[in-house]
């Protein structure tokens, strides 16, 4: 389980969350900026509060929540299901953080076709109240992933949980 948190920003320019990504994806990428140029996680992000509408943060398990603490973020839980479990580990993750800052849930890497999660996203979104984002399928070239992300993933309902217009 991989979890993403987005965080609204100040509206400084015209940048969307899918400008956010191709930064992220890009060959300089947000790590080398965070190593590199800058002395803490807070002001990287406050930096990039100025340069786009909304940031998207990667963390990777339960260790990166104290970050979505200390920016105040939203929490997007995504759930790899390569792994198996998608839905315990989205719902046990949501029940061990008391459903503290998440906001949603996204299924990444499906294959195949998306109907056949569509009971298991019910309950999860009737037992927790939290909405479900969207199911991202497998992609194996990377600049496709803007696009399939686009496709796959609900912004109307990201921007509402950011108070953002994507």
């Amino acid at each position: 389980m991989n979890n993403m948190m987005f965080l609204g920003a100040k509206r400084c320019g015209k940048s969307t969350i899918i400008d956010a990504l191709r930064t992220l994806l890009s060959e300089k990428g947000y790590r080398v900026a965070l190593l590199n140029k800058h002395d803490s996680i807070e002001e990287v992000i406050a930096q990039s509060q100025c340069e786009y509408d909304c940031i998207l943060l990667e963390g990777a398990e339960l260790a990166d929540m104290r970050i979505a603490d200390m920016v105040d973020a939203s929490v997007v839980l995504v759930g790899d299901i390569e792994r198996g479990g998608v839905f315990a580990v989205l719902y046990g993750t949501y029940a061990l953080l008391k459903g503290q800052r998440i906001s949603g849930f996204l299924v990444n890497k499906f294959r195949g076709d998306g109907k056949i999660l569509e009971p298991g996203l019910l309950f999860l979104e009737e037992k927790t109240g939290v909405p479900f984002v969207g199911v991202v399928p497998y992609v194996s070239a990377r600049d496709e992933f803007i696009e399939i992300f686009r496709m796959s993933v609900k912004l109307d309902v990201i921007s509402k949980i950011l108070g953002v217009d994507l």
